[in-house]
């Protein structure tokens, strides 16, 4: 649980200094883009952005973690946490989002115990090509003037074709 408090904090501040966009009730949406067991979007609901004016959406592709979000978001009441099966449904269905927060997903790094334990070069597995193509296809997720947050990455996003 708020694992990156700075970070929630200051998208919470841009969040309040944003005008809703017009049409939409004044709803806003925040995507955990791999919210692996369901924390932060928990963190999310409950310590950053109580209103239920705001809507926390959780995607992962793991059979065992959106079982454990999915629990997670039980705990939130009328549905204001909704965990996405990546598999079978595109978050973009659910957008567009205000922000986008891609915590410690485009990493890979070798520990003990994991499937990634004997990797030195990360270019092996994963390709700045691929990281820069999964980056485009969350900015699509994007309402405009969104904003995506970047936070423990093997590349740098300032290399990539969205920086602008």
């Amino acid at each position: 649980m708020n694992r990156y408090p700075e970070e929630y904090t200051n998208l919470k501040a841009i969040l309040e200094q944003s005008p809703p966009t017009p049409n939409n009730d004044d709803e806003r949406k925040i995507l955990s883009f791999g919210c692996s067991t369901g924390e932060e979007p928990l963190s999310l609901a409950q310590l950053y952005f109580p209103s239920p004016s705001v809507k926390i959406f959780g995607v992962d592709v793991a059979d065992k973690a959106i079982g454990a979000a999915s629990e997670k978001a039980q705990l939130e009441p009328d549905g204001k946490i909704t965990i996405i099966d990546g598999r079978i449904n595109s978050p973009k269905a659910y957008g567009p989002f205000d922000i986008v927060l891609a915590n410690s997903v485009f990493c890979i790094y070798g520990m003990r115990g994991v499937p990634y334990q004997d990797i030195t070069y990360v270019m092996e597995h994963f390709s700045f090509d691929t990281f820069q193509n999964m980056l485009s296809e969350i900015d699509s997720y994007l309402k405009v003037d969104g904003v995506l947050a970047i936070h423990n990455s093997n590349y740098n996003f300032m290399d990539t074709q969205l920086y602008v």
